[in-house]
């Protein structure tokens, strides 16, 4: 074994420490301990300077404090030089240099999740590092529950089969493959380490790890810049960081600019899993929906058709081009329609309408939807940082807007209506459910494209288009029979008091209110789902999964 020359007393531990993590990490050649025991200081000192010179520290060639105190901080697992592996069948984690996809469009899934942060959490993170990556390029990534992903992403501890065992809460955080086939592309987080995503002291940010690996996932290597993302070393997580030049440059000489020049590793903020501390869009970036002449006249709320509507602190709030206004929760007029910016403060001047709108369940906030964007109120203030763009809710690119907006009352769940499609919203990760899109023909008698939608206070959800009106049956997944019926007879307030929105009682029931109707109330009332099916009712709502 050489002697290491010392600026301090190294422990002979401390030098056969070095040796491995020189070998580890790509400095020195594999081989088996006779060569090993061959080594020259010379071959040594050389590793150690290079060691030193790619990580910024002077190049001695000396096992120095501050070398060591190097080699004991947290880092990426992939090697910063490639070495060829002395066996021909071990798993290989080091790429040729430009090895990339052969492909724009990627998968991922996230297989499994650390236990300090939960699955929502754990999924929200993994996305937010993703589009560090997309938002600088021309790549798209898609979460599946596929096993043949293109990026799988797994929690392992010790050795777990690739042949590259983790080291416990020590130094490794996590290792990638280059992309390939087989593991090519997979992501691998030492669960001994203690996650989190929320910064502060003695936890490892996820986020802020799963960037970096995901950059090996692309085909990027280790970069010495100690500014970039893909510096081998764990710095803690700066919520003011930006992906550097040296990153951005990397990813696009692999897989072009796509539509953005800059990007910036999003901020966590101390209750990181809730909606409103996703990733923030650029407030000056130019709308992509299209700006469409306003009408002089006030709409009539008693024959205009609508763009969007809400219960909101149980008040009505129906919008049409840039006016609004609010029914009781009797559909009786509170006021006649007003200028959005004479109420509402935030919204851009080239808002021309609002596309959909809906009040977080639990929360004070208020989101409103226009093209392919959205922002949140508090009252009637939009935050900072808005608008943002539907893709960091999980929506992908290609949807233009967003028809309706809804918590449905049957399982108190947010559901986002676009075309013929619809998405389970999860209002703590802040992102669509995987599973989704879905068709919207399991809404049986909801046409596509519909104008808004709303739940009543009661808990019944209406659905509009046009001039029309379609009242749904929650529990028959079904328009109610003697719907759709015009918007002027639905209002009360449109000179028609025999017509109500909220449900019927006992001693007003209308005629179509059919005997099934009780099996309803008393199912719902007792969860007795199998009373239904003993007397042969079609219970649509078990058998499909919302």
């Amino acid at each position: 074994m050489p002697i290491l020359s010392t600026s301090t007393k190294a422990n002979p531990d401390a030098t056969t420490n070095a040796l491995n993590y020189l070998i580890e990490f790509g400095y020195l050649p594999r081989g088996n301990p006779e060569i090993s025991n061959l080594r020259t200081e010379g071959a040594v000192k050389t590793a150690l300077g290079r060691l030193q010179e790619f990580a910024g520290l002077e190049p001695t060639g000396n096992l120095d404090e501050a070398t060591l105190k190097l080699m004991n901080t947290k880092r990426c697992g992939l090697a910063d030089f490639t070495q060829e592996m002395s066996s021909p069948n071990r798993n290989r984690r080091f790429a040729l240099q430009g090895l990339k996809w052969d492909r724009l469009n990627l998968t991922y899934k996230v297989a499994n999740y650390t236990p300090f942060m939960g699955p929502g959490r754990t999924r929200r993170s993994i996305y937010d590092a993703l589009s560090v990556w997309s938002e600088v390029s021309a790549l798209k990534f898609t979460e599946t529950q596929d096993d043949y992903a293109d990026l799988v992403v797994e929690f392992h501890s010790g050795e777990h089969g690739d042949g590259y065992p983790f080291d416990g809460p020590n130094i490794v955080l996590a290792h990638a493959f280059f992309p390939g086939a087989h593991r090519g592309g997979d992501v691998h987080f030492d669960n001994d380490e203690r996650w989190s995503d929320i910064p502060q002291q003695d936890v490892i940010n996820l986020f802020a790890v799963a960037a970096h690996e995901f950059g090996h996932s692309l085909g990027l290597g280790h970069s010495r810049d100690r500014s970039a993302l893909m510096f081998p070393y764990y710095s803690g997580f700066d919520p003011n960081f930006k992906l550097s030049h040296d990153d951005i440059t990397a990813i696009q000489k692999l897989y072009g600019s796509g539509k953005y020049e800059t990007s910036s590793i999003p901020e966590v903020t101390e209750e990181p899993t809730k909606f409103d501390d996703s990733e923030s869009e650029n407030d000056d970036q130019p709308f992509d929906h299209p700006v469409t002449e306003i009408p002089n006249e006030v709409p009539d709320p008693c024959s205009s058709d609508i763009d969007a509507l809400s219960n909101i602190r149980n008040e009505i709030f129906i919008f049409k081009n840039k006016y609004f206004w609010r029914l009781d929760d009797h559909g009786y007029l509170v006021e006649n329609p007003i200028l959005l910016d004479r109420f509402w403060y935030g919204f851009h001047e080239n808002v021309s309408h609002i596309d959909a709108v809906y009040e977080r369940p639990g929360l004070d906030r208020i989101v409103f939807f226009f093209g392919r964007q959205y922002w949140e109120f508090s009252a009637n203030i939009a935050l900072p940082n808005y608008p943002r763009n539907l893709t960091s809710l999980g929506l992908p690119e290609d949807v233009e807007k967003i028809d309706a907006a809804f918590v449905w009352d049957y399982n108190g769940k947010t559901y986002f209506f676009s075309g013929e499609q619809y998405w389970r919203f999860d209002e703590q990760t802040g992102l669509v459910e995987h599973d989704y899109p879905r068709n919207i023909k399991i809404w049986e008698g909801i046409p596509k494209d519909v104008d808004g939608a709303f739940t009543d206070k009661s808990g019944v959800t209406h659905f509009f288009k046009n001039h029309r009106v379609y009242r749904f049956n929650s529990f028959f997944m079904r328009v109610e029979i003697g719907y759709p019926m015009k918007i002027s007879s639905f209002w009360n307030h449109c000179n028609n008091p025999n017509q109500n929105m909220l449900p019927m009682t006992a001693n007003s029931a209308p005629e179509h209110f059919a005997p099934h109707m009780f099996l309803w109330i008393i199912c719902n009332a007792f969860m007795c789902t199998a009373m239904s099916y003993h007397l042969g009712f079609q219970a649509k709502s078990l058998l499909l999964p919302f």
